[in-house]
């Protein structure tokens, strides 16, 4: 009966060993290595993005920040403590800060996330290098996404560096960067209803305030496409420029 009992034990430790080492190469081989960067990301960490709260972590991406706004590594810090971050959370915590930047009320929530992964997702495929380079350009470009990178009152860096896991928001996020990933070596929208050309948007609700709301930059004043109207809502206009 021991003999038995110990045979059996064996045996399942065997399949489960089996079962982590086939699951860990399906998603290595899903990701693709030159994604990977220089860490080996779990099914888990992948799902998972690193919460930056650390006062001193924050203080010295604000600093840095704030000591380079007319440079174009502006955002180097950030970039720095999301060095060995797959891209795909990177690009998520951007889909997901700037749906919150955007205020938009509960029924307009869905339509802007989609416009704003949309829209963040042209960007990177049309940046026309490999995929990691592609984020990194589209999210570190000085001033493109202040909404979620820069700090004053309205900004959601906060959510940029923490996203909170638990959110539809955020799940929502993680997916369109997903599908955004397996669309980027065919170059394709994001969504069917997308022609793949809007590449700016306007937060309309951002500042709460009329007062603390500056003047709206001039690509505004140009004419949208007819895609664009059909996709606007009250908190995001989308640009084809």
């Amino acid at each position: 009966m021991l003999l038995k009992l110990k045979f059996q034990q064996n045996l399942l430790i065997t399949i489960i060993s089996f079962l982590s080492v086939f699951s860990s190469s399906i998603f290595a081989e899903t990701l693709g290595d030159s994604d990977l960067h220089t860490q080996t990301y779990t099914s888990s960490s992948y799902m998972q993005p690193k919460c930056i709260e650390n006062a001193n972590e924050v203080q010295k991406i604000k600093s840095w920040v704030r000591e380079n706004t007319k440079n174009e590594n502006k955002y180097e810090e950030y970039k720095n403590a999301l060095q060995k971050e797959n891209r795909v959370l990177t690009m998520a915590r951007l889909i997901y800060a700037e749906t919150l930047a955007a205020n938009c009320d509960g029924t307009e929530i869905d339509k802007a996330q989609k416009l704003i992964a949309s829209t963040i997702h042209n960007r990177v495929i049309n940046q026309n290098t490999d995929y990691t380079s592609g984020v990194d350009k589209t999210v570190f470009t000085r001033d493109q996404f202040a909404s979620s990178l820069n700090f004053y009152k309205e900004s959601k860096n906060e959510s940029f560096l923490c996203p909170k896991l638990a959110s539809n928001i955020w799940m929502t996020s993680l997916n369109y960067a997903k599908q955004s990933k397996e669309k980027f070596n065919t170059k394709s929208p994001l969504f069917q209803e997308s022609d793949g050309k809007d590449n700016h948007y306007y937060l309309n609700k951002h500042f709460k305030s009329r007062s603390s709301q500056p003047p709206k930059p001039n690509w505004t004043k140009k004419p949208q496409s007819a895609i664009s109207k059909r996709n606007e809502n009250s908190c995001v206009t989308s640009y084809s420029l």
